[in-house]
Parts: C-alpha cells; sequence; structure tokens
C-alpha cells in the first residue's frame, strides 16, 4: 500500500496533475493477520502541495484479543516536487484505548533521489508518561532516537492486558524514563541507551521473588567493530529491596549498588571483558568470563570464568547476603569481625577456588559457641596437589569448653581431603592430637577416609565443671586407632583405650555398616576394667556404691542406634582391694530392673536402720536375643541369681527371678531411674 500512495505521489510531480483520488480496499491480508476496509484519499492543492489520509477500519491480528479499529493517518499541508515528498503536519488517530490521547502528531520527508525518509513523532501521552520518535534511513543505513518519560509499567501491563494474553505470574510497577539511540545498516552498528528507573516493584504469584522500590541509573553503549559489537553497561541502584528466595538485599543511597559490564559479542560467542559488582562499603566483586553459543543463539556454554573477591568485611556480608537466608536459630544471630577475600578461576579443565580470611572472631548471640582471630588461606584445585590451606586461631569455645590456639594444615585436591601435620587443639588442660587424617572420593559412593588420634590426659574436674555436670575426678584420655572407612563401612584397625572414672575401657572391635546410609548398623566389642563405682554413681544419680566394675559387652549390634543383640556383663572383680558398699537408693535400683528382687529377711530387718550395707560381690548381665534379655547375676541362688551378695556388717543380698525380660521394658526401667530424684524403700 505505501508503495502505491508513494507512486501516485511521484507521478503529481511528473506532471501528471490529481485534483482527487480515491483508491478503497475490502481486505488485505497476510500470514496472521488481516487488514479490512482501507480508504485511500490523495487531494492535489495549490502550487507544489496535497494532501493525503490512509483509513484503516479494522486490523486483526492472531495474537491479538481484540481488533484494532478505526485507524486513521492524515498529511494535511503536504508538499511535493520531483526531489521531495514533505509533510510537516501529519496526524495519527488510534480510536482506541491504548493511548491517554488518541491523536499522534508527526511530521517526515522523503528524499526520493537519496532514498532517503526522515520521520518525527512529536510527544505523545501514553501509560502516564510520554514517548516521542526520531528516524532517519538511507539506503545504506538507518537512525532512530526515542525517548520516554515516566512510563509507568502497571499502566502497561492494564495496556496489553486489553490486547494480549498476559502471565499473571507476576506483577509490574514503576516508572522509568529512558534514551535511546540505535543505528546501522543491515544489523546494528551504535546504540546508546540511558535510563532511569523509579520506585520499580515487581512480584510473582508464588512471592518467591519480589523488587519493591527500586529506583536507579542504567546506561549501554554499543558499537560494532571489526571483531564484533563492544557494549558497555552501568547499572546503578540507589534505593529499594530485592528478594529472591531465600536471600534478601537493602540498597540504600548511602550504600548503593553499582554493576558494570565490559563485553564483545562474536559470531562464536560472548565475551565478557570484565564485569564489576560493588555494594558500596559491603562487597566489591569483579571479573570476566566467556560463552560459546551455537548456530541458533540457544544455547550458551560457559568456557571460562574467573571471580575476584576484594577484602571485604565478613559482618556486612553476613548482614546483607547471609542472615536473611538462614532458619537455625544461633546461626542466624552472629557476631562477626574481620575480612575476607576470595578468587574462582574455572575453565573447562581447571578448577580454582581460594579464600583468604583476615582475623575473623565468631560468636553466636547467646554465645554457646565462638571462635577468635581466625586467619589463613584456604585453597582447593582439581588437579593441583601442592596448593596447601593454612588456617590458624588464637582460640575457641563451645558453651564453657575452652579450646586454645591452634593452627591446621590440609591440603584440598578435587575430591580429596589430607592432613598434612599432625593436628593438636588444646582442651582446658589437654589436647585431641590427630595424627593421620585422608579423605578421598568425597561425596560420591565410593567414599574412603582413614582417622587415626590421641586425646592427651583431660582433668574430668574441669570437664565436668565445664560442662555444668557433678564434679568429677580424675582424667580422661586415650588412644584412638586407626579408623577406616570404605564401601560404606568404618572398621577399627587396632584396640581403641580410655581411660574413664578411674578406670581402663578398650574397644577391642568397632565396625559401623553403611555409616551414611538409611540402615546403619554397629557391631562392637568393649572390654571394662576396674572403673570406680563411687566416681560413676555420683555423676549417674543411681545411688552410692563404692567399689570396683569389671566386664564386657560382647558382639553388641544396634540398628539406626537401637541396640539388636549383645551379651553384656559386670561385676566386682575378684582382685579388687576398695571398700565395698552400696546405699538404700542403689539396692532399690539395682533390684528394681530385673521388675523387683527379694532381699532376705535377715537383711531385710536392717534395711530401715542402715544408709549403707556392706556387699561381697555384685554383678548383672543381660544376653539379650529377639528383643528379650536373659538375666543373670554375680552367682546362682535358689530359684534366681544374686544381684547383690552380702560380706560384713551390716550386709545384705538381693537376689532376682526374672530370668526373662523384655528389653523395650527393661530400657523403660533404667530410664525411670534415671528420672527418679528419690528412691523408696518399702
Amino acid at each position: 500500500m505505501r508503495p502505491l500512495l508513494f507512486l501516485c505521489l511521484c507521478y503529481t510531480t511528473n506532471g501528471f496533475a490529481i485534483d482527487d483520488l480515491s483508491l478503497q480496499f475490502g481486505t488485505i491480508d497476510g500470514e496472521g493477520w488481516q487488514i479490512h476496509g482501507v480508504a485511500v484519499h490523495l487531494q492535489g492543492l495549490t502550487g507544489k502541495k496535497l494532501a493525503f489520509s490512509v483509513h484503516i477500519t479494522t486490523f486483526k491480528w492472531t495474537l491479538l484479543k481484540k481488533d484494532l479499529e478505526n485507524l486513521n493517518f492524515q498529511c494535511v499541508d503536504g508538499q511535493y516536487t520531483v526531489a521531495k515528498i514533505i509533510c510537516p503536519h501529519a496526524t495519527l488517530h488510534l480510536d482506541n484505548q491504548l493511548l491517554d490521547e488518541p491523536e499522534i502528531k508527526l511530521s517526515f520527508t522523503y528524499d526520493t533521489m537519496q532514498q532517503r525518509i526522515q520521520l518525527n513523532v512529536e510527544s505523545f501521552a501514553f501509560a502516564g508518561g510520554y514517548i516521542a520518535v526520531q528516524s532517519k534511513t538511507v539506503t545504506k543505513g538507518w537512525w532512530i532516537k526515542c525517548h520516554i518519560e515516566q512510563i509507568d509499567f502497571e499502566k502497561i501491563s492494564t495496556i496489553l492486558d486489553t490486547l494480549i494474553e498476559v502471565p499473571k505470574t507476576f506483577s509490574f510497577a514503576g516508572k522509568v524514563t529512558l534514551t535511546a539511540e540505535m543505528s546501522g545498516a543491515t544489523t546494528l552498528e551504535r546504540a546508546k541507551i540511558t535510563g532511569q528507573l523509579n520506585e520499580l516493584n515487581f512480584s510473582n504469584t508464588q512471592g518467591t521473588q519480589a523488587i519493591e522500590g527500586l529506583t536507579g541509573k542504567i546506561t549501554l553503549n554499543i558499537q560494532k567493530n571489526t571483531t564484533g559489537l563492544h557494549g558497555q553497561t552501568a547499572l546503578t541502584l540507589t534505593q529499594g529491596e530485592i528478594y529472591s528466595e531465600p536471600v534478601y538485599m537493602d540498597i540504600t543511597s548511602t550504600q548503593p549498588v553499582t554493576v558494570t559490564i565490559d563485553s564483545t559479542w562474536k559470531t562464536t560467542g560472548l565475551y565478557i571483558h570484565q564485569f564489576t559488582y560493588v555494594h558500596t562499603g559491603i562487597l566489591d566483586i569483579k571479573g570476566f568470563c566467556h560463552f560459546t553459543v551455537d548456530k541458533s543463539l540457544t544455547q550458551f556454554s560457559l568456557e571460562q570464568l574467573t571471580v575476584q573477591l576484594a577484602q571485604s568485611s565478613v559482618a556486612e556480608i553476613y548482614t546483607h547476603y547471609i542472615q536473611s537466608w538462614i532458619s537455625h536459630k544461633r546461626l542466624k544471630q552472629l557476631n562477626l569481625q574481620g575480612l575476607i577475600s576470595a578468587r574462582l578461576e574455572w575453565d573447562t579443565d581447571n578448577h580454582y577456588f581460594m579464600v583468604r580470611l583476615y582475623e575473623i572472631s565468631l560468636e553466636d548471640q547467646e554465645k554457646s559457641f565462638g571462635i577468635a582471630r581466625l586467619s589463613g588461606t584456604l585453597q582447593w584445585h582439581n588437579h593441583l596437589k601442592n596448593l596447601p590451606t593454612h588456617l590458624n586461631w588464637a582460640g575457641a569455645y563451645i558453651t564453657s569448653l575452652k579450646l586454645g590456639r591452634s593452627q591446621l594444615a590440609i591440603n584440598l585436591n578435587d575430591d580429596t581431603i589430607k592432613l598434612l601435620i599432625p593436628f593438636q587443639q588444646p582442651i582446658l588442660d589437654g589436647a585431641l592430637c590427630i595424627d593421620q587424617f585422608q579423605l578421598t572420593h568425597l561425596g560420591q559412593d565410593n567414599m574412603q577416609f582413614t582417622f587415626s588420634g590421641e586425646l592427651t590426659p583431660i582433668s574430668l574436674t574441669q570437664l565436668t565443671t565445664a560442662f555444668e555436670l557433678p564434679v568429677l575426678e580424675g582424667q580422661i584420655f586415650g588412644k584412638i586407632p586407626l579408623l577406616r572407612y570404605e564401601n560404606a563401612n568404618l572398621n577399627m584397625t587396632d584396640t581403641l583405650q580410655f581411660q574413664l572414672f578411674g578406670g581402663n575401657v578398650r574397644v577391642t572391635r568397632l565396625e559401623v555398616k553403611d555409616l551414611f546410609g538409611t540402615i546403619t548398623t554397629l557391631l562392637a566389642d568393649i572390654e571394662v576394667n576396674k572403673i570406680n563405682l563411687q566416681t560413676l554413681t555420683r555423676v549417674t544419680g543411681f545411688g552410692e556404691i563404692q567399689g570396683d566394675l569389671s566386664g564386657y559387652i560382647r558382639d553388641l549390634q544396634l540398628v539406626n542406634g537401637s541396640a539388636v543383640s549383645f551379651d553384656a556383663r559386670f561385676g566386682t572383680p575378684p582382685e579388687t582391694t576398695l571398700p565395698r558398699k552400696i546405699s538404700q537408693k542403689a539396692i532399690d535400683n539395682l533390684s528394681s530392673l530385673n521388675g523387683g528382687g527379694a532381699v532376705n529377711a535377715v537383711s531385710r530387718s536392717f534395711l530401715r536402720l542402715f544408709e549403707h550395707f556392706s556387699y561381697q560381690s555384685l554383678g548383672w548381665g543381660c544376653v539379650l536375643k529377639e528383643g528379650v534379655c536373659e538375666m543373670r547375676g554375680v552367682a546362682p541362688a535358689a530359684k534366681g541369681y544374686y544381684i547383690i551378695k552380702g560380706g560384713g556388717l551390716p550386709r545384705i543380698n538381693v537376689i532376682g527371678y526374672n530370668q526373662r525380660v523384655d528389653w523395650h521394658v527393661l530400657v523403660s526401667r533404667l530410664k525411670n531411674i534415671a528420672r527418679a530424684k528419690e528412691a523408696v524403700i518399702e
């Protein structure tokens, strides 16, 4: 249609005078669109002037929910010569609710000799703001400039919703002012965009993404050169809130966010020579990357990435970027000091990550744990094995347990963690020493690790005081043999020994099957030699017993922490030299384990007269199988077994008669004893 109009105009410039010409077309259509009721009217005026108009009754498009009706274009004082056609005053009338005002004023010039068209669209009202457009086209190129002033996104959404099906998965609001200037030939060669965002709001229906009150400026410059399209982008945000589940960020004018990108687009991919992300006073990140792209321009692949975090405050990073998505109560309220820097290098073959820590101190608000002046360098590489990680700290604590100054040297390589030098962590007056640790295939089904170490003597007095437990005397220490984990099973290669309650404990066998699985089975054999009962019972509240205790637990099997089977026996060692006395409370608790023991008549007569009784030996045993405990004591008795066999004065005997006890009932009795404040003997 436009060529026909220009043909008519050209005829008038070549001597064919047209006083009045009207053309009407019923329907013009194409794939997916249709124009109906087209009328073109051309009227010659005096001199080289003319007037013309174009009317379209209906415009249909498959993407539109409703038709556009009564579109009118009119030029009332056009000028024409052989060289030019000029319309200094034209109007475009849209008889619908797309525009705030239905009429657009414009002008154009068509240079027939140079094949150049100039178009100027005056500022018109749209979506609460204004739009103005200027453009030029020549045979070898084009240029366009568009200025948008305070366009309202919410009104745009409303307008679009009347025309097309707009997804209801999100909502948009806010205003934008934008100036865009672009030029090119067959493709874009140059572009410059500057804009201002005002109070931008966005949210999706799921509530997982949201923007509120976002204000800022954006600039974009694109220049075509011999290598491709070179672009420079800068975005500065001075106000607003951003939420992308689970991260929340608050931007203020005193701590604005600035993002810059310097890139080149080539046929082979996108090269970002430098990008920066600066959150003033909080975060300073820069880097570069390279993406390749397929011929369809739909599949991108990251080939190279380098990111560097400049020295930044861990407290500021935690407050502005981490704290919002932490759900754990104690981790959500941390007091932090110190600095951190980091670097990431990634390509298709090599991956490297490094973090430097500078005098970092951390503790939770309730002061249940903390670490002081943590410093060092943490490094990881997927191939290189000569990049050690060194960390050191001035001290730490867990509740009231004080941990001293220490340092750690490990190697992090691909899926392997290896201790480079023995590690020693002071704990009160002792230490945990790790001689060997190596983990391989981290995160895989075939993960393996080995571990060995030692616990040097720690005062039980200090340890129990630190955890606010009844004060104990003595020390706890022991050798930790080599532990090996492979094929989902943990095995101990030697005997684990440690001292506890004045005696020795030996774990001669330890095996854990499917350690990190859904059904974990523990198998063990344990020996106990001369534990001081007075020290033990003082802690447990079982009731005071004086003397020694030795025994064993053989063929122990636990499934997901619950006992399935074992053979256990504990009793007075024959060679003991310690005084042997037992309190009324302990007698009652021991007898109750069997569902009630019998105290002989002679002994019973003294039961209410004395607080403590002498005994020759005591003992208790259980063979657990299929949920039932086969009970036994220190020696056989008529129709039962001795739990306590008296000796000296005042003496007492306690006999158990229940040979078989349900395991769950027995566990319940033990729990009741642990909860009881006082034992009552009737």
